[in-house]
């Protein structure tokens, strides 16, 4: 159990206040009616809002990976970061198909060449 960094805190913030679409800024939390209680959390083990976990964290890889204490890795051909999920090299499947199309050109170029 980590403690969250003050950036962290922000980034959570941020999310709720501008993605979260059971958020209003006038009443707050609609499923509450309170203050949304994401804006409280200070450890990486502490309970998620189950709709913030689902629908709005998976916008920020960072966040997300820091939040299921996943390591986070940078994708090879964009550079975004992205929660690592075992050997997973590329952010999307339109990264992967880029590379594997420049991997299978380099094969049919030096084929040629023999």
């Amino acid at each position: 159990m980590a403690e969250l960094t003050k950036r962290q805190k922000q980034r959570i913030h941020h999310l709720v206040t501008h993605s979260c679409a059971n958020y209003f800024c006038e009443c707050g939390c609609l499923l509450l009616e309170d203050e949304c209680y994401m804006f409280g959390i200070a450890f990486t083990d502490s309970k998620l809002c189950r709709y913030f976990e689902k629908a709005v964290l998976p916008l920020d890889a960072e966040l997300d990976a820091a939040l299921h204490s996943l390591p986070v890795k940078r994708c090879k051909v964009c550079g975004k970061s992205f929660a690592a999920a075992g050997n997973k090299q590329y952010c999307s499947a339109n990264c992967a198909s880029f590379m594997r199309r420049l991997r299978t050109a380099e094969r049919v170029r030096r084929h040629r060449q023999k």
